[in-house]
């Protein structure tokens, strides 16, 4: 059995660290509880939190763009929203990668943006398991995790 992951000391020690892909992917196999985990480890942590659907909810300008709300534009949405802040842990887009589907290409354009990600706050991306995003060679930074299954992580208490 390989090592499990501490995600508190992942994301205050190792993830704001990194010079290059400080982006990286925790794929949760259960949507039920996923982003109440990510309000967890963002209290442990001490880092920020975005819930990308609360945010849509509470904006109009962001709702009625959600059909053309592009790949690019959440990246740029979690710098502003992150702005000053060290880490930003996102979740809640689900909805987005559900618009993106109908085009193999966004899936593509979410991984590579994530692993050459060198901007300020690093990002740790919650969202469901996607064989696609898990089994993509990650090939940039070899020494750097992109991607983390939440099952192999320590459990927060």
């Amino acid at each position: 059995m390989s090592e499990l992951t501490d995600m508190v000391a992942f994301v205050r020690d190792e993830l704001p660290r990194r010079a290059r892909g400080r982006a990286c992917f925790v794929l949760t196999k259960k949507y039920a509880g996923q982003i109440a985990w990510a309000v967890r480890l963002s209290e442990l942590a001490g880092v920020s939190h975005l819930n990308v659907l609360k945010h849509f909810e509470a904006s109009q300008d962001l709702a009625s763009r959600v059909s053309t709300f592009t790949v690019r534009d959440l990246f740029v949405l979690t710098t502003a929203e992150g702005k000053g802040q060290p880490v930003l842990i996102v979740s809640g887009f689900e909805f987005l990668r559900a618009v993106w589907s109908g085009q193999p290409s966004n899936l593509e354009a979410l991984a590579s943006e994530a692993e050459l990600w060198s901007r300020r706050p690093a990002l740790l991306l919650v969202t469901q398991h996607d064989p696609a995003l898990a089994n993509r060679p990650y090939i940039r930074y070899p020494s750097q995790r992109t991607v983390i299954d939440q099952s192999g992580t320590v459990s927060l208490s």
